[in-house]
């Protein structure tokens, strides 16, 4: 698709896109919309995007992007409308582009840009180069998912593993009990629960040989 973006700057500085018989559609309603979006975005987007959180990050951005009514842009399922509207007047069997803008164009541009932005926000630095060359908020995030979602599996798995194979030790019931919790809580917020009995056998699994007695007890 032809590249309209300094046409449409041009149109969104003067605020007005010409339609043909519905008057003018202002840029006040997407400005208010845009103000709005980033006052709340600024308590919302609190995790940037590493190579560690991706499940977690990803969450966050549907969050917010549904929220929003945005997310049949992220994920593709409204697609750019054309940059001009069709000739009303052509009689031609092949339809004609009026010299017209289309406001939907100009309306889903603003709303994909700033998505766009929103992502931008979140992402550390060094991520920025990964998606620079793309144009549209669904490249982005197809881009981001597909990038990081074996690492995101790798790190669910990673943190089961160091469920079943922590120890007590030398710590203390409470800090032992707390270094478990905190396994759970990171399974939970990407998206992995963990069953009750596996909690129960987790706890159990770890603890000493002078917890045996206890641990005879409870698993009878």
């Amino acid at each position: 698709m032809a590249d309209h973006s300094t046409n449409v700057t041009a149109l969104q500085d003067s605020g007005e896109v010409p339609t043909t018989g519905t008057g003018l559609i202002t840029g006040q309603t997407t400005s208010q919309m845009t103000n709005q979006s980033f006052s709340s975005l600024n308590q919302s987007l609190t995790i940037k995007l590493d190579h560690n959180n991706f499940l977690i990050w990803h969450n966050q951005m549907l969050n917010v992007v549904i929220a929003s009514r945005f997310d049949d842009i992220l994920d593709g399922t409204r697609p750019c409308p054309p940059y001009f509207l069709p000739d009303p007047n052509s009689t031609s069997a092949i339809t004609f582009k009026s010299p017209v803008v289309n406001p939907e164009y100009i309306t889903w541009q603003r709303q994909n840009r700033l998505v766009m932005s929103w992502i931008h926000s979140s992402l550390i630095e060094p991520m920025m180069t990964q998606i620079m060359s793309y144009n549209t908020t669904h490249e982005i995030w197809e881009s981001l998912r597909q990038s990081f979602a074996s690492a995101s599996q790798a790190h669910i798995m990673e943190l089961r593993l160091h469920l079943q194979t922590i120890r007590k030790g030398g710590l203390s019931m409470l800090d032992y009990m707390l270094r478990i919790c905190n396994i759970y809580d990171n399974l939970t917020v990407v998206g992995e629960l963990v069953s009750e009995q596996d909690q129960i056998m987790a706890i159990l699994g770890g603890l000493g040989l002078e917890y045996n007695p206890f641990v005879v007890t409870i698993t009878l």
